[in-house]
Parts: C-alpha cells; sequence; structure tokens
C-alpha cells in the first residue's frame, strides 16, 4: 500500500492558531462584559439595601415607640430629626433620629440633658435623608440613591 503525502500550505498550519485566537479574544470580552454587568448590579443591589434598610430602621422605630402622639419631626442640633418623645418613671426622654454627614444616627437622651448630633450613635451609611409630616401622624421618608433614585416610605402612626 502505498500511502499518499499531502503538500501542506501556510494556510494549513495558520489557520488553526488563527481559529485559536478568535476563541481566546472572544471568551476574554464576554468574561470581562460579564465582569461588568455583575459589578453593576452588586452595586445597584447594595444602594437598594442601604435605602431599604434604613427606610425600614425608620418605620419600625416608629411602630415600636408610637405612643400618645409623642412622634414628631422637628430640628435637633440643625438637622432635621424624627423626634420620639417616650415618658419613663414620670421622666421625658427623648430620641432623635437623622442624618449627621452621611450616616444615619440616634440619639436616646433624657429631656434638659445638653446634646450635639454628633454624640448620636451610628446606624448606617445613608445620603440624603428626607422627612416630612404630609399630614397629623402621617410621615414620609426618603434618600437618594447614588444612581439618582429616591426610595421612599409613607409611615402612619396609631395615634393620632
Amino acid at each position: 500500500m502505498g500511502f499518499h503525502l499531502k503538500k501542506k500550505h501556510v494556510i494549513d498550519r495558520i489557520f488553526p492558531f488563527a481559529v485559536f485566537f478568535v476563541f481566546m479574544v472572544s471568551s476574554l470580552w464576554v468574561s470581562l462584559l460579564v465582569a461588568n454587568v455583575y459589578e453593576s448590579t452588586v452595586n445597584m443591589e447594595n444602594s437598594n439595601y442601604e435605602s431599604r434598610t434604613a427606610l425600614s430602621y425608620i418605620a419600625e422605630k416608629i411602630h415600636q415607640e408610637d405612643e400618645n402622639g409623642g412622634i414628631s419631626i422637628g430640628i435637633f442640633d440643625g438637622h432635621v430629626s424624627l423626634i420620639i418623645k417616650k415618658v419613663y418613671e414620670e421622666k421625658s426622654y427623648f430620641t432623635y433620629i437623622y442624618e449627621e454627614k452621611g450616616e444615619l444616627r440616634e440619639l436616646f437622651v433624657q429631656d434638659g440633658v445638653q446634646a450635639t448630633a454628633e454624640d448620636g450613635r451610628k446606624i448606617m451609611e445613608i445620603h440624603d435623608l428626607k422627612m416630612e409630616e404630609i399630614t397629623d401622624g402621617v410621615f414620609r421618608f426618603s434618600c437618594v440613591l447614588e444612581d439618582g433614585k429616591e426610595p421612599g416610605i409613607v409611615v402612619t402612626t396609631l395615634s393620632k
């Protein structure tokens, strides 16, 4: 039996390398695209998580402490604040919830005690917290996300 050998052209040697190169470039491009999509999704979820958590925290505080119309919005140390008044053993105490330097803070003090906004306990990072009393006992809270969206929540107190 005679074997017949074909003469190979240059293209026969270059073609496998060209296909491999195209495959590698395509794989790299798809990997970079997927990484970019993943990063933007994680950033969006983190931003939404922070705003939902902060707004849920405020709503829960209102629901826990709602007694005899003791919830209002006012000014504490130059900051618009949610003010919750409670009476324990015939002494008045105030809880202030406000934004200070990009942080949601909470401060619990007895009436008459001097305190500043920096004395509050940091709850979490938050951006541009807005709060308003729509009507008696109905409050609206919102914060601005990094992408410019402004999710909000409306909370109604039981005692008006």
